[in-house]
């Protein structure tokens, strides 16, 4: 029985604060309440314990049946407390050869080992962890708080620092139920958000609230508080493998995929998959269903609009593998139905309006079971994105003189304005006018202009002259500076691949697969985000991940022994929504009620006259201004949920 073997029962909600100045106020009521905002990532049970000047919560998502893991939890020696939002899925192993060791256990959780671990290495204990955590440990013995988040930042963790007192949670709506908690907008955040369509950690929409970084752990007492990464991909011993030949590391990649997608197929309750049609979850599911004895079920989502939809390439994979298969079709009708929820969804700004679908998907699968995988991770990995190919057509581009460059320039410039505007999934209009965002500037900066949203020009062009005298000379890409100042990586593609897994993936795909699953109560595992197959993928030549025009070369290499050459050769279309359609059809009342100019006045952050220029282009046909205007619509709805 699986039961006897596993004890995940960790995904959830936590919650916690620092009391050090004792001030007066309820610490079991605040806990409380900050518990219950995040009821949702953990219905089956809850639990606190306040100890010293440190008070913890725990919200509970049973994955096993097992009942003896109940948090916050306190080790056998009693100085050790902790709440653990995560699994371990190396923890056997762990516990195993602590045992050996001479440690005692209650329980047969991994939360537990955890503990042991940290008891046996303190903060190197992090290091040996193969699994998905955001966690907070109360060291009684030398009255330090440690915070601490997984190697990619699957799991997320908030906090807010305050005349030397610190709050965390899982999410914002938890940390502002605080009574200390001072609700203030970052003008710095909104920048961030603007630029990128999310915002990369360490900064939040909130002043004095950050997020825990990927890789990284925080230690708080009385007297210090200081912050480290106990593991940043690439590490200077990830050098480029000198694998022989693309044999080899297939070989090589084939293992530590299947080891990573067994890992994760570990619960006392069915594992499913989300199915795009994609070569990376049908890959995952593919390595699944030769793993499990009983047909696995999957789940997907689909559209009326073709150019969104990808049922053809789905039912290829359902019938390969004989598939339990559940899907939905998503409308504006039910968009229109999801939109008051969409500001407690996304807890943040974030503007990726593939969360739409993900929360759907995720709806559909929780009425069946509690974990699913998915394939979140191999893009940036194995450079799956588009970008990755523009990029380097750009460089071939670069070549040539630069007359010849400035004139080719002039000619698309012109030829964008003339295509007509089109509502369908990446219409050569919409990639054309990306395309020219990133002209002129470095790699890497030109990389995120094509993903992002608002030029700096646009982002004026919008904001109240408040926000844009508080933003004065705010360099909105500095992120990618920060990142690369931290690492030595000289290929330009690694850089970018880098970059990617950083920022986009941690900040943005994270997230999102985050809180619209969790918001349904489901787990969701991503085997590609195993670090093995992290650190395995950075050691490749970069000719294994784009070679000549094709990207994920490697992995669809690998995917040939698995899956039919329909699915691995197909075009990509990336997990949208039909966003242009609605927002001039079914979602346009909504949009002009939360842009409208009574309210954006009011509000004071935006500047109705440059917001009705881009609706107004929009709904004309002019220009497809669809990505700028969720932005502005997706802040909106959040700002409507926190009251901002």
């Amino acid at each position: 029985m699986l039961s006897q073997l596993v004890s995940f029962e960790n995904m959830c909600g936590i919650a916690g604060f620092t009391n050090f100045g004792a001030d007066a106020y309820d610490r079991r009521q605040v806990i409380t309440a900050m518990c219950d905002a995040i009821a949702h990532r953990g219905p089956d049970e809850w639990g606190q314990t306040h100890i010293d000047d440190v008070s913890f919560g725990h919200r509970r998502l049973s994955i096993v049946g097992l009942s003896d893991g109940q948090q916050p939890m306190t080790d056998i020696q009693g100085d050790l407390s902790i709440t653990f939002n995560g699994e371990i899925y190396n923890y056997k192993e762990l516990k195993s050869q602590l045992v050996q060791e001479g440690f005692k256990f209650k329980t047969e959780s991994d939360t537990e080992v955890v503990l042991a671990m940290y008891r046996k290495h303190g903060k190197d204990a992090f290091r040996h962890f193969n699994g998905m955590f955001a966690l907070a440990i109360w060291d009684k013995r030398s009255q330090e708080l440690v915070l601490a988040r997984d190697r990619a930042g699957k799991k997320p963790l908030f906090y807010y620092q305050n005349n030397g007192e610190l709050i965390f949670s899982s999410e914002l709506k938890s940390l502002v139920k605080h009574p200390k908690f001072i609700k203030k907008l970052s003008a710095r955040g909104l920048s961030k958000f603007m630029t990128y369509e999310y915002i990369p950690g360490p900064c939040t929409i909130f002043e004095n609230t950050h997020k825990l970084e990927a890789g990284q752990f925080m230690v708080l007492s009385k007297d210090k508080c200081f912050k480290d990464f106990y593991w940043n991909y690439p590490s200077p011993q990830f050098n480029h493998s000198p694998v022989e030949s693309s044999a080899q590391a297939i070989a090589e990649m084939d293992e530590l995929l299947n080891d990573a997608v067994r890992l994760r197929l570990q619960a006392d309750v069915p594992v499913g998959v989300f199915l795009s049609g994609g070569v990376d979850s049908s890959l995952v599911t593919a390595i699944a269903c030769k793993q499990q004895q009983k047909p696995i079920q999957s789940f997907s989502i689909c559209f009326n609009e073709k150019s969104y939809d990808e049922s053809e390439y789905i039912d290829i994979v359902v019938k390969k593998f004989g598939l339990d298969h559940h899907s939905e079709h998503v409308s504006a009708k039910d968009m229109l139905g999801l939109v008051d929820k969409l500001g407690s969804i996304m807890d943040e700004p974030m503007a990726d309006a593939s969360l739409v679908p993900t929360y759907f998907v995720s709806k559909l699968a929780a009425t069946k079971m509690k974990t699913v995988l998915g394939g979140d991770g191999a893009d940036e990995l194995f450079a799956g994105y588009p970008t990755y190919l523009a990029n380097k057509l750009v460089n071939i581009y670069n070549i040539f003189p630069y007359e010849l460059r400035t004139f080719i320039s002039k000619t698309l410039e012109q030829g964008s304005s003339l295509l007509p505007t089109s509502n369908k999934n990446m219409s050569m209009d919409f990639q054309l006018r990306q395309f020219l965002r990133g002209a002129g500037v470095a790699g890497e900066i030109r990389f995120f202009k094509w993903m992002a949203g608002f030029t700096d020009q646009e982002r004026g062009s919008v904001l109240s002259p408040a926000m844009r005298s508080e933003l004065q000379g705010e360099f909105a890409y500095e992120d990618v500076n920060r990142y690369l100042s931290r690492v030595n990586i000289h290929r330009e593609l690694d850089r970018l691949l880098y970059l990617s897994q950083k920022m986009y993936l941690t900040d943005d795909i994270l997230v999102k697969v985050d809180r619209a699953s969790m918001m349904n109560s489901l787990e969701v595992r991503a085997p590609f985000l195993d670090y093995r197959m992290v650190e395995y993928a950075a050691s490749l030549p970069e000719r294994y991940k784009l070679k000549r025009f094709t990207g994920k070369y490697i992995l669809k290499e690998l995917a040939r022994k698995y899956l039919p050459n329909e699915i691995i050769d197909r075009p990509k279309k990336g997990f949208g929504i039909p966003l242009s359609e609605w927002l001039a059809g079914d979602l346009k009342p909504v949009m002009m009620d939360l842009l409208s100019k009574d309210r954006l006045e009011s509000q004071g952050v935006f500047e109705y006259e440059g917001v009705k220029t881009l609706i107004d282009q929009h709904v004309n046909g002019e220009l497809n201004q669809r990505k700028l205007l969720w932005s502005l619509l997706s802040f909106q709805l959040w700002a409507k949920e926190f009251g901002i």
